[in-house]
């Protein structure tokens, strides 16, 4: 038995950075948050070059493949800025990268060739939708059937039926006899307007 410890004197030691009087033992005066060091917890403690085997930091330099170290306040308490390539926390790790657009793909088309040709087909199927709702619009039945498109059906309320339209009468609606089929790929699919 080594006899009583002798406490800290806390009225005349001044703990720094968040430290508290060591109220058990002399020495050290203080006991300081990480990362702060004793005596009196007014220096940090340079994790960039301290081992840290709880964390897996069992070799220096604490980051690695030529990464710049800097002291930080929080958890690990220290920075690592990797060099081109490499990344993690200790700059351990290497960067893995994805094939850029202008990298030939195994049939040797680049990706710039592959957007090019997705966009002309998108063209040419857009065209030819275009074409097939212009050109294939309303195909009247017969030919005495006129399309909503001259003078005579000012001023009926209609759209695009066909009726027997004479200059003396311009207000009558049109009758049963008088319906136009859409054909859209003649002669498949036709529908009764």
């Amino acid at each position: 038995f080594a006899g009583p410890t002798e406490a800290a004197d806390c009225s005349t030691v001044t703990c720094n950075n968040g430290g508290t009087c060591n109220n058990f033992t002399v020495s050290p005066p203080c006991l300081c948050p990480l990362p702060y060091i004793a005596p009196y917890c007014s220096a940090a403690a340079d994790y960039c070059f301290t081992l840290q085997p709880d964390k897996g930091i069992n070799a220096l330099p604490v980051c690695q493949n030529g990464g710049t170290c800097t002291l930080t306040y929080t958890d690990p308490y220290f920075n690592c800025s990797c060099s081109d390539g490499y990344t993690g926390v200790r700059c351990n790790a290497t960067v893995t990268t994805t094939a850029p657009l202008s990298k030939t793909t195994e049939q040797g088309l680049t990706g710039g060739e592959i957007a090019a040709i997705v966009i002309c087909i998108t063209f040419v199927v857009a065209g030819v939708v275009i074409v097939i709702l212009i050109f294939c619009k309303v195909i009247p039945v017969t030919e005495s059937c006129t399309l909503c498109v001259d003078s005579c059906h000012s001023s009926c309320n209609c759209q695009c039926e066909c009726c027997q339209c004479e200059k003396s009468t311009q207000n009558r609606k049109p009758r049963k006899s008088d319906e136009t089929k859409i054909v859209l790929l003649k002669p498949y699919i036709t529908a009764d307007i």
